[in-house]
């Protein structure tokens, strides 16, 4: 769970980005369509718009 919560995470954080000063659209929908990939509805004006995710890991030497 903990997986899922992180890149719900990072996907909020990247759409905060993404739509900064846009006030039209609503997420509908943050699917994971595999282990780490994920597609998220957002619907806007008369469509849907979906993008999709895939979430990478970094190693990070100590």
């Amino acid at each position: 769970m903990h997986k899922s919560l992180d890149a719900y995470s990072l996907i909020l954080e990247d759409l905060k980005k993404r739509y900064a000063g846009m006030s039209d659209g609503t997420i509908t929908g943050i699917k994971a369509t595999s282990t780490w990939s994920y597609v998220v509805s957002i619907a806007r004006e008369e469509r849907i718009e979906q993008l999709n995710y895939k979430i990478g890991l970094r190693h990070q030497n100590s």
